[in-house]
């Protein structure tokens, strides 16, 4: 259907408005048809955040490393939720170890976490991962940040513990 959608986009009044391009780069992103999102992307004038946003990250869950980081490192404005969407994209597609050094990157460049998500996010690496030693790290920031409480950051918490062979300290979280 959103094929059908662009199509009419397209032959509308509305076809130079990059607002609603940066929808449609999100939208064919999301559904794995990253050679449409880049053309629509390519034909935005005026790029925002969320459409570089969107086509890092359907580079990043579709297993592009290379291209997300390239695309990554040409955004003219980065904020949480680019690399947010950088780390949990990697994380999606099996890259852990990239996800860690992104986040690791992202902790060097002082970008403030006031969101949970990438916790989450990081924390599902170093379960994928079985890297215990991270992990406890991570769960330091995560208590240091006040996001102790959040209910999918303790479940990821417990996943990871317990991949980590770590039963203890799973159960006590729980």
């Amino acid at each position: 259907h959103g094929k059908q959608v662009h199509c009419r986009f397209i032959a509308s009044e509305y076809s130079n408005d990059d607002v609603v391009k940066s929808s449609m780069v999100d939208m064919y992103a999301k559904c794995g048809f990253l050679d449409s999102a880049k053309s629509v992307f390519d034909s935005i004038k005026s790029k925002n955040t969320i459409s570089w946003t969107a086509m890092v990250s359907g580079y990043a869950k579709s297993g592009r490393k290379e291209k997300a980081l390239e695309l990554f490192r040409e955004m003219p404005v980065k904020n949480l939720y680019s690399w947010t969407a950088l780390i949990s994209g990697f994380v999606q597609s099996g890259k852990g170890l990239e996800a860690f050094s992104v986040f690791t990157e992202m902790r060097r460049e002082r970008v403030d976490i006031l969101d949970p998500l990438v916790l989450s996010s990081i924390v599902g690496a170093c379960a994928n991962l079985a890297a215990s030693i991270a992990g406890r790290q991570v769960h330091g920031l995560v208590i240091a940040l006040g996001f102790d409480s959040c209910l999918f950051i303790s479940n990821a918490l417990i996943d990871m513990y317990a991949k980590c062979s770590d039963i203890v300290a799973a159960k006590g979280i729980f």
